[in-house]
């Protein structure tokens, strides 16, 4: 025992001259840290000297500059107060008095004519891992749609990053796969043994995570896509809060598209996941599928993860693509128009 006092209460005061320095201390520290946020909040995500767009967010790794191609589209500012209503775990999504929904509202614009194919990529798991997510969203062509983890820590910045650069964005949402619990999506899985209470908590809580979102699409959930009594309560939720569903085709047993087309839910499914063999031959192979299911049946989707290889062979493929009479869509502009024979 060092005979030190045990509550704040019993500590003698500080002698006065020490207090005043403590104090002149403590204004420096505020005055500091007011000018920092002043400087970021009034300097936006620009550069002062040359007018380049920045992405400022996932902490370490810095500021990555916007290429100009990429911000001739402007998506809007988020949430928009008309689509937002409060809840015990924050905002969340609502379809707006007049009708309009978010799905559609926060779409990007899309206006290649109706019998062009085309083509969506959805990039997944943004926000987790910093830098690969920076280089997703400085790369990837605007017209890519790219969905923010419900783990990213500071997953809004990463929402205004992602539109910023001209990209739509959707929420990644954990759900049960077939060997769960040796493959663990996280805390907030959305479980076939929880009740529905308990899994739309889990919902509520990721959906008021972020602001902005289209819509969500599943992390895993082989299992979970599979039950439709489990799923029914999701897709009923989404309905009421006007949000769009993409199926990750975690298993050919999914019911997702189908209860979503039963459900009056916006839907799409994916058609080949691009890089589950992480190599740029591998995934060059699956981009070039799906440009025979887009050119067979309108409208195809292919899903992929922020690794460096990923990046360099879909924006590669991305520059020519045009050339083969094959638009590259955001996954909004394919809602609806997949055949759900061809899941």
């Amino acid at each position: 025992m060092t005979g030190e006092p045990s509550t704040p209460s019993e500590r003698q005061p500080a002698p006065a001259g020490r207090r005043i320095l403590m104090a002149l201390a403590g204004v420096l520290l505020l005055a500091g840290v007011g000018l920092a946020a002043w400087a970021l909040i009034a300097g936006g995500h620009h550069e002062a000297e040359t007018g380049t767009a920045r992405i400022v967010v996932g902490g370490a790794g810095g500021a990555a500059p916007i290429p100009a191609d990429k911000t001739a589209v402007q998506l809007g500012p988020v949430p928009d107060p008309a689509l937002i209503a409060d809840s015990p775990y924050g905002a969340l999504p609502v379809t707006g008095a007049d009708g309009s929904r978010p799905w559609q509202v926060y779409a990007r614009p899309f206006a290649t004519p109706g019998t062009t194919p085309r083509i969506a990529i959805l990039f997944t798991d943004i926000g987790i891992n910093g830098d690969r997510s920076r280089a997703a969203l400085t790369r990837l062509p605007p017209e890519v749609s790219l969905a923010i983890s419900a783990y990213a820590p500071d997953g809004q910045d990463w929402v205004r990053a992602a539109r910023a650069a001209g990209h739509e964005v959707f929420l990644a949402v954990p759900m049960e796969p077939i060997n769960y619990p040796q493959d663990d999506p996280g805390p907030l899985t959305l479980l076939t043994s929880a009740s529905p209470d308990e899994n739309l908590t889990r919902l509520s809580r990721m959906m008021a995570g972020i602001s902005g979102y289209v819509g969500i699409v599943n992390t895993m959930g082989s299992r979970f896509t599979a039950a439709r009594a489990s799923l029914q309560p999701v897709m009923e939720t989404l309905s009421y809060r006007g949000l769009m569903f993409l199926d990750a085709a975690a298993s050919q047993y999914s019911l997702a598209a189908n209860m979503a087309a039963e459900g009056n839910v916006p839907r799409a499914f994916v058609n080949r996941r691009l890089d589950d063999m992480p190599s740029k031959e591998a995934i060059l192979s699956q981009l070039r599928q799906l440009e025979q299911v887009a050119q067979a049946y309108g409208a195809a989707v292919g899903l992929a993860r922020p690794y460096p290889v990923s990046v360099d062979a879909v924006s590669e493929w991305a520059a020519n693509l045009a050339s083969r009479n094959i638009a590259l869509a955001p996954v909004t502009a394919t809602a609806n128009r997949q055949p759900l024979s061809n899941r």
